[in-house]
């Protein structure tokens, strides 16, 4: 169990897109309800993977344990738009979580682009695996959510 100490919201930048690490601790505005929060993953092609946790929160935390929380399914966010610009809702990173490791806690986690028969898996960490048209059905697609969709899951 690690809890983390929080950056003041306040004082938190934005982050360069080349100084997002896995185990950075992000928290996001989810408007009329608070704050909702999740964890940089691994960096891929379209940006970072990442889970999403809940609940939403009425203030970011100065205390925070992210495995004691529940989260969804991972996810590929638009990291660029989201912390590095800043084009789309509002999300800092806060704190950074040193001894997290993805490990084999995602080994079951895949994504799925491409068109007919040169459809692709593609895993939590980026990597790719050629599949068949009816196992990619099975899997999200491997596009990055920008801030309307990572609200809409978390229910707004």
């Amino acid at each position: 169990m690690t809890v983390l100490t929080c950056s003041e919201w306040a004082t938190a930048k934005r982050t360069r897109l080349r100084h997002i690490r896995p185990g950075d601790l992000f928290f996001f505005t989810v408007p009329g309800r608070g704050f909702g929060s999740g964890r940089i993953v691994a960096r891929v092609s379209l940006g970072h993977t990442a889970e999403i946790f809940d609940p939403i929160t009425v203030e970011p935390p100065r205390q925070f344990d992210p495995d004691t929380l529940t989260a969804h399914p991972p996810v590929v966010i638009d990291s660029y738009s989201l912390l590095d610009r800043g084009r789309e809702g509002d999300y800092r990173i806060l704190a950074h979580d040193s001894e997290f490791d993805p490990g084999g806690r995602y080994d079951s986690v895949f994504f799925a682009f491409g068109a007919g028969p040169n459809r692709t898996r593609v895993d939590i960490l980026g990597n790719r695996t050629a599949i068949s048209e009816d196992e990619a059905r099975h899997l999200p697609r491997y596009t990055p959510l920008g801030d309307a969709r990572i609200q809409n899951l978390v229910g707004t």
